[in-house]
């Protein structure tokens, strides 16, 4: 559980990074856009991220998630809410937001 975790916590860092790099490509700030990330994610322009897509993820992350592919899939089926096999930009965006306010939580409660 703690090992999921632990990666869970690296997958979230993945997203804010690549949100960040997206933004910088975009000439946005520091904040992160998941927006951007997400269609740089789309490769196909479907508007929704099947999991090979996903799988790009693992490009952004200096090589840390790329011999790891079975915690992509199990942070990909997590983030699939409606079980379609598809992350939707909602889900996509609602993973994050939950994800931010567990790290908050965790950090709070550390203090």
């Amino acid at each position: 559980m703690f090992r999921f975790l632990s990666v869970l916590g690296l997958v979230s860092a993945l997203l804010f990074a690549g949100a960040v790099r997206a933004d910088e490509e975009g000439g946005k700030g520091k904040k992160g856009n998941p927006e951007k990330l997400f269609k740089k994610l789309d490769t196909n322009n479907d508007g929704k991220l099947s999991l090979e897509e996903f799988k790009g993820i693992a490009n952004m992350g200096k090589g840390k998630l790329k011999d790891k592919p079975e915690l992509i899939e199990r942070i990909f089926k997590k983030m699939d809410a409606d079980g379609d096999g598809f992350v939707s930009l909602e889900e996509f965006k609602k993973f994050r937001q939950e994800h931010a306010k567990k790290k908050k939580e965790n950090t709070e409660e550390k203090k």
